[in-house]
């Protein structure tokens, strides 16, 4: 299925969860995609750190289930440093490709003291992996639709993280075909980001760490793979994509601080929720994009980057795959431009941030200054 393309900067926010063993999301992640999750298995991790786009990779190691509410009589800094050390340093040690890692996922908080503590506990699991480590922290990762919106204003501390010690915000939308409920599930993080914009915290960089179809909410059990729901079949999987994923993907081109979104998932340890098949040759195709050539570079004014994180990417283009991701610009930082590129089918385009015009980013997000 086609879908109409938002920006100027081809690309998907797609990427692959991986859950075992699974070539098919491995040709993605070679084919662009700007983000992987790796769950338990980190096989795929020095390869994917070579890769020309250098996409971010997330590892996940399945600890045993972490429930704050019952540790808050501890202290949190303690607790978060032995998380660390109990779960996590050695794989961190030994997958050196692994840049981005999560912390206790999907936890369920049901009062304020509880989620003060976990707060706090993020804070310092931010800190150690920076300082420690040299590596992003990856955190909150809530379960669809949680936590339940007054929780957020005890979040503060974990939010300090992300301006502290570079850490990203982590959680999971899933949603059914009724669109009337993608506004608080599957779009979750918008709201999300409207609160912590009135907290003082606007913008903070995001990972939807899983996404996809569910049977969430009310009459329908959760946990409900899309193959309950679309059928195990090529054309319910084209459902899938058309109904789902892509106008998912649209939406996520909205949002500038959505750095990605990994798809729940490809591998052969979860059978029912695999989208390896119809739906991995779909994202796939997706994620390739047509050649244009770039314009004489010219001077142009300088402009200031309003995004939290912008790829720049490499000129010329090889073949039908993205330019190469070569370097990343920051939210405010200032570039000049010597020129920029549009056609008729585009509705932001490119602009050029180097003399020699090999540099380019997506203009949608630079403001003329």
């Amino acid at each position: 299925p086609a879908r109409t393309r938002l920006l100027g900067e081809i690309m998907t926010k797609l990427g692959p969860h991986i859950l075992g063993n699974s070539s098919q999301a491995a040709q993605w992640l070679r084919a662009g995609a700007p983000v992987v999750k790796l769950v338990g298995n980190f096989g795929l991790a020095p390869e994917a750190a070579t890769l020309p786009h250098r996409p971010i990779v997330i590892g996940r190691w399945v600890e045993t289930y972490f429930d704050p509410n019952r540790l808050i009589s501890r202290n949190p800094i303690d607790e978060a440093r032995a998380y660390v050390n109990t779960y996590l340093d050695s794989h961190i040690r030994l997958n050196p490709g692994v840049s981005h890692w999560e912390g206790p996922n999907e936890c369920i908080i049901t009062d304020l003291p509880a989620m003060r503590w976990y707060a706090l506990f993020l804070r310092e699991f931010a800190r150690v992996m920076r300082e420690s480590y040299n590596k992003t922290a990856v955190i909150g990762n809530w379960s669809v639709g949680n936590p339940d919106y007054p929780m957020w204003i005890e979040y503060g501390p974990a939010l300090e993280a992300v301006r502290l010690y570079g850490a990203v915000l982590g959680r999971h939308n899933y949603a059914g075909p009724d669109q009337s409920t993608w506004g608080y599930l599957l779009l979750r993080h918008r709201i999300d980001n409207d609160m912590f914009s009135a907290m003082g915290f606007p913008d903070l960089p995001v990972i939807i760490t899983e996404c996809g179809a569910d049977g969430v909410p009310f009459g329908n059990p959760p946990g409900q793979s899309w193959k309950d729901l679309y059928g195990d079949s090529p054309e319910g999987a084209e459902r899938y994509c058309r109904e789902i994923l892509l106008p998912l993907d649209n939406e996520l081109q909205r949002d500038s601080y959505v750095i990605g979104a990994t798809v729940f998932t490809s591998g052969d340890l979860w059978p029912r929720h695999n989208i390896e098949g119809r739906v991995g040759e779909i994202l796939i195709a997706d994620t390739m994009a047509a050649d244009f050539p770039p314009p004489e570079p010219q001077d142009g004014a300088t402009h200031t980057v309003t995004a939290g994180l912008l790829n720049v990417r490499l000129f010329p283009w090889a073949g039908d795959v993205m330019p190469p991701f070569i370097d990343q610009l920051v939210f405010g930082e200032r570039v000049h431009v010597y020129g920029t590129y549009r056609d008729n089918d585009m509705l932001f385009g490119w602009a050029c941030v180097s003399p020699d015009g090999d540099r380019w980013v997506s203009i949608r997000y630079l403001a003329e200054v």
